[in-house]
C-alpha cells in the first residue's frame, strides 16, 4: 500500500491524494459507504460501482466475524467475493463497550449468545 500526496492547501489544513492497494486506488480525501457486515444496505451493488462510483467501502472485523462469519466468507473466497465488490475494502474493529484486552487477544462478551468471544491481532478470530 502506498499514499502519493496530490495537492496540500496553502494554509496546510486540507490535502488530496492517492492511496494504492493490492484492489485499487482511492482519491482523498473520500467518502466511504459503511458496510458493516459485508454489504451496503440500500443499495445494489450496480448502484453503489456506477452511480455512487464508491471506491472503497468500510465495514467491521467483529460484526463479519459474527455475521456472516470466517467460515462462510472463506467458503465463498473472501470478502472481496461475498457480494461482488472487488474494489477496496476498510475493516477494523470500533471500540467496544465492555471489551478487554486478555493475554494479547481482545476479549468481547457477546450478550444475544452469552458466551465471550477472542479476537486476535492477526487472524481476526
Amino acid at each position: 500500500m502506498t499514499y502519493q500526496l496530490q495537492h496540500t492547501e496553502k494554509d496546510g489544513r486540507a490535502r488530496a491524494g492517492l492511496l494504492t492497494t493490492d484492489h485499487g486506488v482511492i482519491h482523498t480525501p473520500i467518502f466511504m459507504p459503511v458496510g458493516t457486515v459485508g454489504s451496503v444496505k440500500g443499495i445494489h451493488l450496480r448502484e453503489l460501482i456506477d452511480d455512487l462510483q464508491a471506491e472503497i467501502i468500510l465495514g467491521n472485523t467483529y460484526h463479519l466475524y459474527l455475521r456472516p462469519g470466517t467460515q462462510v466468507l472463506e467458503r465463498v473466497g473472501g470478502l472481496h467475493r461475498f457480494n461482488g465488490f472487488s474494489r477496496p475494502r476498510l475493516s477494523g474493529l470500533l471500540p467496544l463497550r465492555h471489551s478487554q484486552t486478555h493475554r494479547r487477544r481482545l476479549r468481547v462478551p457477546q450478550s444475544h449468545r452469552r458466551q465471550q468471544t477472542f479476537l486476535l491481532p492477526r487472524t481476526g478470530h
